[in-house]
């Protein structure tokens, strides 16, 4: 690291200060997770790590993302190895700055090769097994979601004929037909709702395990729940009212033969 990435970058020092130079090659900045564990209830400032030698630590850095999107790690931040690949931070970097970066690069050294790469697109890397986990599992979820509106619409369907007696009954003694189909909308419906505070409960609680496992993704997705609901609703609705519909306006006599 060289003096003032941590400034580009938007990553506070908390205490002590920045590395003054490339030849402060005994100094050495931590975050404050690192801090924290190796040196609870203490100041770090002044302590001494061991890395490929004796470091000095002469600053601690606010927790910040660096290894991972996911989570905070420990980090130790150190002055730039002459012998390492240099790597510069821009921001806003044009085209025409590019070339002339690369120009004098190359005035130094035709060996070398200037390659850039964005913030982006480094982060679109890492998050590519996430990404892909993440569209498998809207298929696998949308996949389920289309079976547990078959089987809602099977259930409700099986449900509304077991009663076509008692519609039988009802329309026999002189209740009109939406009299009938109101309160048998209206059971499922009770039923619908119980259901769907049940599985939303239970989905939550997975929600958060697959948040602590996706970077990116929320136990609550309201949108998602929200269409999720809905679909199961007009599914439960439909199998509701038609075969209610049709038993109530069949002949009371036939409906009352209804085994």
């Amino acid at each position: 690291m060289t003096p003032g990435t941590l400034g580009l970058l938007g990553t506070p020092i908390v205490a002590g200060r920045d590395l003054h130079s490339l030849n402060d090659d005994d100094a050495v900045l931590v975050n404050e997770s690192l801090a924290t564990r190796l040196w609870p209830g203490e100041p770090a400032l002044g302590r001494t790590i061991v890395d490929d030698r004796e470091r000095r630590v002469v600053g601690i850095v606010k927790d910040a993302v660096v290894y991972r999107l996911d989570r905070v790690e420990d980090a130790v931040f150190r002055p730039l190895r002459f012998n390492a690949t240099p790597v510069m931070l821009s921001r806003g970097l044009t085209p025409a700055a590019l070339q002339a970066i690369t120009a004098i690069a190359t005035r130094i050294d035709r060996q070398v090769h200037v390659r850039r790469d964005s913030v982006a697109a480094n982060v679109d890397r890492q998050l590519g097994p996430s990404k892909v986990a993440a569209e498998l599992a809207s298929v696998l979820g949308l996949i389920a979601l289309v079976l547990a509106s078959v089987g809602v619409f099977g259930v409700f369907s099986f449900v509304v004929q077991q009663r076509t007696r008692e519609i039988g009954i009802r329309a026999a003694l002189g209740a009109p037909a939406a009299r009938i189909m109101s309160v048998v909308i209206r059971d499922n419906l009770r039923s619908m709702t119980i259901g769907l505070a049940t599985g939303f409960t239970a989905a939550a609680g997975v929600g958060r395990l697959i948040e602590s496992q996706l970077y990116g993704a929320r136990a609550f997705d309201s949108v998602a729940f929200a269409g999720a609901a809905a679909l199961l609703l007009v599914a439960g609705v439909a199998a509701t009212y038609l075969p209610a519909r049709r038993a109530a306006r069949i002949d009371p006599l036939i409906a009352l033969r209804e085994e």
